[in-house]
């Protein structure tokens, strides 16, 4: 399916870019990962094909103007090791973080250091090592790497804000979507628990990508709820 990329310019007068396909209504979507582009949704499993799946690319990602280099708090090195410390910090990452490395042990990672990241933080959310993961990987790590200024960032604060307390303020209807192995779950879980009119898709044999490993089960879960 073509990709078509186009551009807007945002209240600061930054200009981000988005990567749009599909046909119908649209569905904007914002990474999650920080420093990422919106490249890896690419057609969301299939739901461009009822729906415009547009991939917004934040700043400094996918041709997006960068946000002022003060506004990042860290420097660019070792980002993969700080991701994997904070990581085994917590009793609950230790067994995949574990699984993760071994994994890693057969990928070789020759690429610079912003692609050891990339493949640090990916293999951990996912199910199991598939022929569709390993390509949807490869996508992913042979394109753009991540602007790491915004993964540091990302890094250094995770841990100093809270912001469930605000989930309430939010009526909007809401469909959580995660898979069985999710990595970050307890995050989901909050959101179920916080948003007033949430409700829970849990898709089975899949991680943090269902759209990647059980693309038929997530699309009907997303076109269902967007059909009401």
């Amino acid at each position: 399916m073509d990709t078509t990329h186009t551009s807007f310019a945002a209240r600061d007068g930054r200009r981000l870019t988005l990567e749009t396909q599909g046909s119908g209504r649209p569905l904007l979507c914002h990474p999650g990962g920080p420093g990422f582009s919106g490249s890896y949704f690419e057609d969301l499993g299939d739901v461009a094909g009822e729906r415009t799946v547009v991939g917004l690319n934040p700043a400094g990602t996918g041709g997006s103007d960068p946000w002022p280099e003060e506004r990042y708090s860290l420097d660019r090195c070792g980002a993969r090791e700080r991701f994997f410390s904070r990581k085994d910090r917590a009793p609950e990452f230790r067994a995949p973080v574990a699984a993760a490395r071994e994994r890693m042990s057969g990928v070789e990672l020759t690429r610079e250091r912003q692609t050891d990241v990339l493949f640090a933080s990916f293999l951990l959310y996912f199910e199991r090592l598939s022929p569709q993961v390993h390509a949807f990987v490869e996508r992913i790590a042979t394109g753009e790497p991540p602007d790491l200024s915004a993964l540091d960032s990302f890094n250094a604060q995770v841990d100093s804000f809270d912001l469930r307390p605000d989930l309430p303020r939010i009526d909007a209807q809401a469909l959580v979507v995660y898979g069985t192995g999710e990595l970050e779950r307890a995050g989901e879980d909050d959101l179920v628990a916080g948003l007033p009119n949430a409700r829970l898709a849990l898709i089975g044999d899949a991680g943090h990508f269902p759209w990647v490993e059980q693309p038929e089960r997530f699309r009907e879960a997303v076109l269902d709820f967007l059909s009401e």
